[in-house]
This record gives C-alpha cells, sequence and structure tokens, in this order.
C-alpha cells in the first residue's frame, strides 16, 4: 500500500469547496462495481468503484485508507439502487418492499454509516485536523447535510408507509446515494493531501482504523475488500486487526451479516416473499445468539444460547 513513511506535502486546501478533479467529475456518473451478493466465499477481484482511486496497486496508502470504508459503502449503494429500480410503487403486490426496505435500512444501513460518521468527525479527522494549517468547512456541511438524508429516510419506517411513501422513497435513495457519492469523492481527494501535510505515518492510521472496525462495519469491508483489493490486501488487513476482533469477526459477525443483510437485499431485490421478520444487527452480531441454517426470513427466530 506504498511507503508508509512518506511525508511530501500535498499541498494546503483553501477553507472553501472542494473541486472534483476533470478525472473525478467524468467518472461521476458511472455505475459502481458489480460484486455478487454471496452467502458463502467471497466475489473475486475487480477494481474500486471509486472515481478517484481506481488502483489498488497504483495508489500509495494515504489514497488508500478512505476506501476501506467507502467501497463498503458503494456497494450498499449499488444494491439499494438495484433494489429501488425494482420496486413499482403503484403495484400493490410490491408494497411489502416499502417496509421490508425501511427496516433493513433501519438495522443494517442507517447504524452503519452513522458509525462511520462519527468514527471520522471525532477520532480520523479529529487526529489530522489538529496537525494541518486549515480544514475545509465544506465537509462539516456535507456531513450534516449526510445525516440529515438519512434521517429522513429513517422517519419513513416509524409508521405504516403508504404507497406515497413508497414513491418518495425511491427519490430520496436516489438523493442519498447521489449525494454520499459525491462527498466520498470530495473526501478522497483532500484527505490524502492531510495526511502527507501533517506527517501522519502508516502505523498511526492503523491504530485509528481499529476503533472504526465493528460489527457494523467489518464484515462488509472485508468481504467488499475481496473485490476492490484482491487477497493480498484482505490478509494486510486482517493482520493489522486485533486477535479478539478477528475471532469476533469471523465466529460472530459474518455469516449474520451476509444472512440477514445481504441475503435481506438479495429477497428485496428479487421480490422473493414478503419479509416478516428481519433480524437486527444487535441480534445478529451477539455471540449468544444461535442462529439456524434457514435464510433470514420469519422461520429464522433466534434462540439464545453458547454457541
Amino acid at each position: 500500500m506504498g511507503n508508509s513513511n512518506s511525508s511530501d506535502s500535498g499541498g494546503d486546501i483553501p477553507n472553501t469547496n472542494i473541486e472534483l478533479t476533470e478525472n473525478a467529475r467524468d467518472n461521476s456518473s458511472r455505475t459502481f462495481t458489480e460484486i455478487p451478493i454471496l452467502l458463502q466465499g467471497n466475489p473475486l477481484q475487480t477494481v474500486p468503484s471509486s472515481s478517484v482511486v481506481t488502483s489498488y496497486v497504483l495508489a500509495e496508502w494515504q489514497e488508500i485508507v478512505l476506501l476501506f470504508p467507502h467501497e463498503f459503502y458503494r456497494f450498499y449503494f449499488g444494491l439499494m439502487l438495484k433494489a429501488m429500480n425494482n420496486f413499482n410503487p403503484d403495484d400493490e403486490e410490491q408494497q411489502w418492499k416499502i417496509s421490508a426496505f425501511l427496516r433493513w435500512y433501519k438495522e443494517w444501513f442507517y447504524p452503519a454509516l452513522l458509525s462511520h460518521h462519527n468514527y471520522e468527525e471525532n477520532i480520523l479527522f479529529a487526529w489530522i485536523k489538529e496537525k494541518v494549517s486549515d480544514w475545509p468547512e465544506q465537509i462539516e456541511a456535507d456531513h450534516a447535510e449526510l445525516l440529515k438524508n438519512m434521517n429522513t429516510i429513517k422517519a419513513l419506517g416509524e409508521s405504516q408507509p403508504s404507497p406515497e411513501d413508497g414513491k418518495q422513497l425511491k427519490e430520496l435513495v436516489k438523493e442519498l446515494v447521489r449525494f454520499a457519492s459525491e462527498h466520498f469523492a470530495k473526501e478522497e481527494e483532500f484527505f490524502p493531501k492531510k495526511l502527507r501535510e501533517a506527517n501522519a505515518t502508516y502505523q498511526e492510521w492503523v491504530a485509528k482504523n481499529i476503533e472504526e472496525q465493528t460489527k457494523k462495519t467489518l464484515p462488509g469491508v472485508i468481504y467488499v475488500l475481496h473485490s476492490w483489493g484482491g487477497e493480498k490486501a484482505v490478509e494486510k488487513l486482517r493482520s493489522e486487526l486485533p486477535g479478539h476482533i478477528l475471532m469476533m469477526n469471523d465466529q460472530f459477525w459474518d455469516s449474520p451479516w451476509r444472512k440477514s443483510s445481504l441475503g435481506g437485499l438479495q429477497d428485496i431485490i428479487a421480490g422473493n416473499t414478503q419479509l416478516d421478520d428481519q433480524v437486527s444487527c444487535l441480534e445478529a452480531c451477539n455471540p449468544f445468539t444461535v442462529y439456524g441454517e434457514k435464510p433470514w426470513l420469519g422461520s429464522r427466530t433466534p434462540v439464545r444460547g453458547r454457541a
């Protein structure tokens, strides 16, 4: 991932708007890298969905660090858009998709992205802001707007949704994905420069990165890394994580995430059935909760006890 002792200056970023490069703007409308949903095994290596950093191998570590979470959420974005594209809010037989999607959003997507948002503001960016001369105000403004968009969608699930809510949901999801994708690109443009300006080291970032890898994010980060980084990138990340976190991920977090989060979206996209008992991340990632082998639908009821 490049020389971890790199300290070359990337130049100052004005405390105003962040302008995307021509390459990033040209690629902003491209589709997300197609990554299959696999309940077992891992996707094959392809390329990042980022419009700024387009190769793991050719990038320095400063360019890579934000791709670990961002590529995971871009994977979610692609699936969310596919779910909305396959949803007709005027079709009575598809009304169940509104509640199913909103519950998946509340239980899996929202807490994960909120966790990343808090990690950036309170840990990652706070660490670098202390060491540089200025900081783009637009990042904080974007974070506030992104959180507002996230909460607007979440609020739709607080009451029985209507067909009109379904139409609104489709538009809100598309806008969330558009805004978040552009915001991620801005961060990927300016943050590597700030890392260099701060003379930050790769080892320092590794220590900060550990604090983001939780049951809400790590299974997806590793899963998607197989695609945009490859097997060697996965091995490197795993070697940098504490043993107890890897144990929790491998034994308790990964399988429920695949069955409940990925499996849930897969069924919504395909329109397989009405979903009546989605398992939350809080339950699914609990090491004292044991699940049967059936898919994540209502037939898979958690049984308390040790695995």
